[in-house]
C-alpha cells in the first residue's frame, strides 16, 4: 500500500489512523500528546514534529493527512 503522513491522533484522528493501518498503509505519526502504543505496535512510525511526519521518506510518502 502507501506510506502516509498522519498528524493529529485525537478523538477523530486515532480511529482514522487505525482504519488506514488495517487497510495496509504504513503511517508516519505525529500528535501533540503521546502517540497511542497500539498504533506503534501495528507498524506506525513516531515522528517528533509534524514537519518530519510529512518529510520523512518524502520520496516514498504518498499523502499527508492532518486532523
Amino acid at each position: 500500500m502507501s506510506n502516509l503522513g498522519f498528524i493529529g491522533l485525537g478523538i477523530m484522528g486515532r480511529p482514522q489512523a487505525g482504519h488506514l493501518q488495517a487497510a495496509g498503509h504504513k503511517l508516519f505519526l505525529n500528535t501533540r500528546s503521546k502517540i497511542p502504543q497500539d498504533l506503534l505496535d501495528k507498524g506506525g512510525v513516531a515522528c517528533r514534529t509534524d514537519r518530519k511526519s510529512t518529510r520523512l521518506n518524502s520520496s516514498h510518502l504518498g499523502i499527508s493527512y492532518a486532523v
